[in-house]
């Protein structure tokens, strides 16, 4: 337990100090650290999480439509939170944290989705 307090310790004091280098990196450290930012992203994991679990084949075509551009909005906020944490927290910091790790993951994979919706492949082809 120890070794972990530890880690954690020297991850906020390593992002902390490289926040203090630069007045714009300190403006996205502030913001992603701040608690208020982290529970809007927590509201909007849970909102996605709704959205895609309301999707099936007997919805309307409109409920469908309103469903995937709701999803296309929120995986953008997701892609501008990790931008703004890369930028905030240094990549080396950023990648400390496995959490951070997977969200890398899920957001390239959103990247590759909002790739292959939007050139026209058919999801049937794959």
């Amino acid at each position: 337990m120890s070794a972990e307090c530890d880690e954690e310790e020297v991850y906020d004091r390593d992002a902390r100090l490289r926040a203090e280098t630069n007045g714009c990196i300190k403006c996205f450290y502030t913001i992603v650290t701040n608690t208020w930012f982290n529970f809007f992203i927590f509201l909007l994991i849970i909102a996605n999480t709704i959205a895609l679990s309301e999707e099936d084949t007997f919805n309307s075509a409109e409920k469908l439509e309103v469903l995937h551009r709701l999803n296309d909005i929120i995986s953008a906020i997701f892609i501008i939170e990790m931008v703004f944490k890369l930028i905030g927290l240094g990549p080396s910091n950023y990648f400390k944290d496995n959490f951070n790790r997977f969200d890398a993951c899920v957001v390239l994979l959103s990247l590759v989705d909002f790739a292959l919706a939007y050139s026209g492949v058919q999801a049937d082809a794959i």
